[in-house]
């Protein structure tokens, strides 16, 4: 028997995920079939709860038999509608939300009713993902209500509340049946307020063996939890600030996390000025790494340079053959500080690096001993330059053809500081726009690309 392919749930359901919110409305008036689907696709993602409560929550709600419910003279028609929306949402994106009234109203009923049954069905039972954001202690509590046994990612973003707070509410997860694959806490406190969290944070990712995503993009880690990510032999993406107080931390740390998880695939380190000696990161720190075969991501990001060799490079691409995005301590503080020369960047061409496409150096731009091998780095997509400076002595010109050359005609050279607090290079809002004479080096880089190609096209034109 042939199926018809415009009533198959499974195929219309990923044709759906294509389409935008205006698309899905119209989507779902087209029958009862594509109906269901297309209203799935809608409630799926949340902003916060006030779509739900305005539409679909009844106001009489009390707390029976481990579950919301409502007593026998209420309208059961509003309760099963609400039940039906709420088990449609797959993700809540915000936490609570806009607080109007009726929200209000609801958490204040919610709160109440988890104070009488402890063991409520939450209110968004099939919730996958939450990624909650908070501005008071009591919204962040709040966040106990929604966890599910079938949520797999949890973001919190708290902002206004002590690391005491998230203490708690972590120690409260911990206790949960979760089963957790992604943790991201995006929050910044000072250092002593880090140091707070670290007992709960520790048990809390103890209580998640099944973790493989684990960032903190703002949150110091310090020594004392090194041993519990290298407990989290699924982990393949970790983000964090080190915050050690020896060099000799820093690599215990390295290499522990190399040994427990090779199937490491993006690795996102800041390493404080202060975790490691005057003279910065060295490639034996992060020999290690080379044993996990997956990479596809590597930022290492330091005050100071990582200083590499011709062999050295050449191992780095030998152990990771997939890596897509490479960062080397690009963001210097120092204009004086030793950087790659111009003659190894070119060890980064395609023969080492095949799948390359963005790179972060910080570079010494002595053209002296720089050979001009057209297209050397013939696959990368972005060159971030860091901190790299230009000084007075440079000639720009000559500068603009030497990349020119070795580069792709569709190259997009940066550099890349530091803006506000922690920026990482590749980034989502990164990496940063050209400035000072960079600027004027990407534009000279232009140039020469636009007359190499009219000089192509003329000689074309000549011989036909």
């Amino acid at each position: 028997m042939v199926h018809d392919a415009r009533y198959a749930p499974d195929l219309l359901d990923i044709i759906f995920s294509f389409l935008d919110m205006k698309s899905l409305k119209n989507t779902a008036c087209v029958c009862r079939v594509w109906h269901d689907i297309a209203v799935d696709r809608i409630w799926q993602a949340l902003p916060g709860l006030l779509p739900l409560i305005t539409h679909f929550w009844p106001p009489w709600i009390y707390a029976k038999n481990g579950m919301m419910g409502l007593d026998d003279t209420e309208d059961h028609e509003l309760w099963s509608r609400f039940r039906a929306y709420s088990r449609r949402v797959r993700k809540l994106d915000g936490g609570i939300g806009i607080v109007s009234q009726a929200v209000q109203n609801y958490m204040a009923k919610l709160k109440a009713a988890f104070s009488i049954e402890k063991n409520l069905e939450p209110p968004l039972p099939l919730i996958r993902e939450i990624v909650w954001e908070a501005g008071s202690p009591e919204d962040t509590l709040a966040l106990r209500y929604f966890v599910s046994p079938d949520m797999h990612k949890l973001s919190l973003r708290p902002a206004g509340v002590g690391a005491d707070l998230i203490s708690q509410l972590l120690s409260h997860l911990s206790l949960q049946n979760l089963h957790l694959t992604t943790f991201n806490l995006d929050t910044k406190w000072m250092d002593s307020e880090d140091k707070k969290l670290d007992a709960a944070l520790a048990s809390f990712l103890g209580s998640q063996p099944a973790l493989e995503e684990v960032l903190f993009p703002k949150f110091y880690v310090h020594h004392s939890m090194t041993n519990i990510l290298a407990e989290l032999h699924r982990l393949h993406t970790f983000h964090g600030i080190l915050r050690f107080d020896t060099p000799q931390e820093v690599e215990s740390f390295i290499a522990n996390l190399a040994g427990a998880c090779p199937g490491l695939r993006h690795l996102v380190l800041y390493i404080t000025d202060d975790s490691t000696d005057q003279d910065g990161i060295r490639f034996e720190s992060i020999k290690p790494l080379l044993s996990c075969r997956s990479f596809v991501e590597f930022q290492i990001l330091h005050g100071k340079p990582l200083q590499l060799h011709s062999n050295q490079i050449h191992a780095i691409g030998q152990a990771w053959p997939e890596i897509a995005t490479l960062s080397l301590s690009p963001n210097v503080v120092r204009s004086d500080a030793p950087g790659l020369p111009l003659s190894e960047l070119l060890h980064f061409g395609p023969l080492s690096f095949p799948r390359l496409e963005r790179l972060a150096v910080f570079l010494d731009l002595n053209l002296a001993h720089a050979p001009n091998v057209r297209m050397a780095l013939s696959q990368l997509k972005t060159l971030c330059v860091g901190t790299t400076p230009i000084t007075s002595d440079t000639n720009l010109k000559s500068l603009a053809q030497h990349l020119a050359t070795i580069c792709s005609p569709t190259i997009r050279l940066c550099n890349a500081k530091e803006l506000g607090f922690r920026i990482f290079v590749f980034e989502k809002d990164g990496p940063h726009d050209l400035t000072g004479r960079w600027r004027i080096v990407s534009e000279e880089m232009e140039k020469r690309i636009v007359s190499e190609e009219m000089e192509k096209q003329t000689r074309l034109l000549c011989n036909d």
